[in-house]
């Protein structure tokens, strides 16, 4: 009889667990990128407009802060590009650039850091509380 009840409790566990499973939860890993290796995005100013039609406006880039990784981590952008920095994480972040050139301050979760490159170098930036995130812009 034991081994009934043991067959019994066995079934309904496996099928809690697939009812579960099934659903997707609303689990949410909290555990840093073990690296930032994204691929690096190029971003592109539309194509100069000719006749009486004012010219495109500059470009404007997302970089998402997120499981403890700025997304993406590398850019290649045209000078006037402005990089609208967002934070996804729960905790605070910053994009603080390697030489001075920038610095958001502290960055909170929903917060944002916008700022326009108007010069041609590269430029790396990390954040200040998580030395492992880092980032680099190459305006041409």
């Amino acid at each position: 009889m034991h081994a009934h009840k043991f067959g019994k409790l066995l079934l309904v566990s496996l099928l809690l667990f697939a009812l579960l499973t099934a659903c997707g939860g609303d689990e949410t890993d909290t555990t840093p990128a073990a690296t930032n290796a994204a691929p690096t995005v190029e971003a592109t100013q539309p194509a100069a407009q000719t006749g009486n039609t004012p010219p495109a406006a500059p470009a404007e880039v997302v970089v998402i802060l997120q499981n403890f990784a700025f997304n993406p981590n590398s850019l290649i952008v045209p000078v006037g590009t402005t990089v609208r920095f967002i934070n996804r994480d729960s905790v605070a972040h910053t994009v603080t650039s390697d030489t001075g050139a920038f610095d958001s301050g502290t960055l909170d979760s929903g917060a944002e850091f916008t700022f326009t490159f108007d010069q041609t170098g590269t430029y790396a930036y990390h954040c200040r509380p998580h030395r492992n995130m880092t980032g680099t812009i190459t305006v041409r």
